[in-house]
């Protein structure tokens, strides 16, 4: 077996992939991820991933912009056309390494926050496509907070002091690393739940990965009650979000979003999907069955974006939906969890609740 690279002794001695807009102190070479693969489809294979992503934002913003009622810009294609061309697809990161000498070791950041971690088995499965050797890869892997809370912000939240440390642990990527991460992502990136539920549930995970699916599982899922299982209950993010809506009064993005930062029950939406989830989510539900909507919009003047330059409000069937649940699972847009399409897929896959435990697994 081919022994591995000399470790970076410096940030300033390595190439550096991380996700979101942040860099380690002294580093010069680094590679941005800027798609939250948390939000969105994924697919398996790369070529069908790259065009599933850049169709998601581009269709994301338009959608946003016509129910916010804003006229279209001057050169809003181009605008869209840049937006999608942010992401960064498996070939977009070979030929960027590729203009950097074989000879520098890579850094690869990730952390226990979903978003972050996703990234992770993402670059995992991109590097084994572009057989770049494993014997050049290093994991800075953050294990803030170190404490009891469940709130688990990303990279780019961390301190300098905390990417200091981090990286002053960084260890060489193992074979079983580099074999598991791929394996995550193949199962994430899947439309069937079962092989990345059956492998949460093994004991052989790290407990970082174990917990991002859990986390991703529980606020992502429809839900079964236990005392009524005839009836199929909205996910936790969906009832959270529509929760705080009103079938009197008018509530912006924006007013949800404050909602999140002062609520201790909803601490891991944000970390978890970030605050473009909400205006995406509520405008996926405004433009759901058009003909009998579960919400209505408003655009207000004066907004300076998608958080505040619209509002939404409860229609009867919405408060139906929000106090007993779905009578079809048709009447709840899909959630896209990696491949799976939640409120979608044949057979409905679900979070089967029992007081305080729950089970993944199909509905009818």
């Amino acid at each position: 077996m081919k022994p591995h690279g000399l470790k970076p002794a410096s940030p300033a001695e390595a190439i550096h992939i991380v996700r979101g807009v942040w860099a380690p102190a002294q580093a010069r070479d680094i590679i941005v991820l800027y798609d939250s693969l948390t939000l969105g489809p994924c697919h398996s294979d790369p070529e069908v991933h790259s065009t599933l992503r850049s169709e998601y934002w581009s269709r994301r913003e338009r959608d946003q912009a016509d129910l916010s009622g804003r006229k279209p810009r001057k050169g809003s294609k181009a605008l869209r056309d840049a937006r999608a061309s942010e992401i960064l697809t498996s070939k977009q990161l070979i030929a960027a390494l590729a203009r950097f000498s074989e000879s520098l070791p890579i850094v690869l950041w990730t952390s226990p926050n979903p978003g972050d971690r996703i990234a992770f088995w993402w670059m995992l499965d991109a590097l084994d496509h572009g057989g770049i050797a494993r014997t050049r890869c290093w994991v800075a892997d953050s294990r803030y907070p170190q404490s009891d809370s469940t709130v688990v912000e990303s990279l780019c939240a961390h301190t300098p002091e905390m990417i200091q440390d981090t990286f002053a642990d960084i260890s060489s990527l193992t074979p079983m690393q580099a074999c598991t991460g791929v394996s995550l992502w193949t199962k994430y990136a899947s439309p069937c739940l079962e092989a990345l539920d059956q492998l949460r549930r093994s004991g052989t995970l790290e407990p970082a990965d174990t917990s991002v699916i859990a986390t991703l599982f529980f606020w992502g899922l429809p839900r079964v009650i236990d005392e009524d299982n005839s009836r199929l209950r909205l996910s936790e993010l969906d009832q959270w979000l529509l929760e705080g809506l009103d079938d009197q009064n008018w509530v912006r993005p924006y007013d949800v979003l404050v909602r999140a930062i002062a609520d201790s029950r909803a601490s891991q939406i944000l970390p978890c999907f970030g605050d473009r989830l909400f205006s995406h989510r509520l405008n996926e539900w405004a433009c759901h069955q058009s003909h009998e909507p579960s919400l209505v919009s408003q655009p207000l003047s004066g907004g300076a974006n998608t958080l505040t330059s619209i509002a939404y409000r409860l229609t009867p069937k919405g408060r139906r939906i929000v106090d007993i649940g779905l009578e079809d699972q048709e009447e709840a847009p899909e959630f896209h969890l990696g491949g799976h399409e939640a409120y979608r897929a044949t057979p409905v896959w679900a979070r089967h609740v029992m007081r305080r435990e729950w089970q993944v697994k199909t509905w009818k």
